[in-house]
């Protein structure tokens, strides 16, 4: 199928590491097939990659793999919460079991921290945490049957679900502009293009 300048193709982008939405700035020689593109997601422009994996998309009604994949676990979840209900009569406490002793380690120096030139720090895990609550309290009020596939094109509102063919399924938790939009996916927010209208052929 030939492709045109402005139009979106999943390519595998050289600074995000993923097969993302780009859309094409240059044909080939030929005036069939792209040649340089642009990521939607980090906005860098380099030449056109194959995607890595490349799967066909749902049928109209079917449920991709990741809508699969959450309302699997969602439902394991209930199943647990019941079965453990059920197992436990009414106004029991749960037993303690006490742990045999230990006896005590001896103590052990310390030794003087190391000094580095510079000190990089990632995320705190309570800040993991949190983020991961966040997500999941999204994804349990969500009717993951109305997500919508992702499209620099599209226009989002605030609390739309939304498929990435990269990051899965997201969340619409800010519509900074006319153009961009944060998402809240299951690695974190992203801000991703939206509302985009490729330049007029000539």
């Amino acid at each position: 199928m030939p492709y045109r300048v402005g139009q979106d193709v999943d390519a595998w982008c050289t600074k995000c590491r993923l097969d993302v939405t780009h859309v094409i700035v240059a044909l080939a020689s030929d005036g069939e097939t792209p040649k340089r593109v642009e990521c939607t997601s980090c906005g860098g422009q380099h030449n056109y990659r194959a995607p890595k994996a490349v799967k066909p998309p749902p049928r109209p009604g079917e449920l991709g793999d990741v809508q699969r994949r959450a309302l699997a676990a969602a439902a394991a979840t209930k199943a647990v919460a019941a079965a453990t209900a059920d197992a436990k009569p009414a106004g029991s406490k749960p037993t303690e079991v006490e742990a045999p002793a230990k006896a005590p380690a001896p103590a052990r120096k310390k030794a003087p921290p190391r000094r580095t030139a510079r000190a990089t720090k990632g995320p705190s895990k309570e800040a993991t945490a949190a983020k991961a609550r966040d997500y999941n309290k999204h994804l349990a009020d969500a009717d993951l049957a109305s997500a919508r596939p992702y499209s620099m094109r599209q226009s989002f509102a605030l609390g739309e679900v939304i498929e990435h063919p990269s990051f899965g399924i997201g969340f619409v938790v800010d519509v900074l502009d006319a153009t961009k939009v944060g998402i809240l996916f299951e690695g974190g927010r992203r801000v991703l293009v939206m509302g985009h209208r490729p330049p007029a052929e000539t």
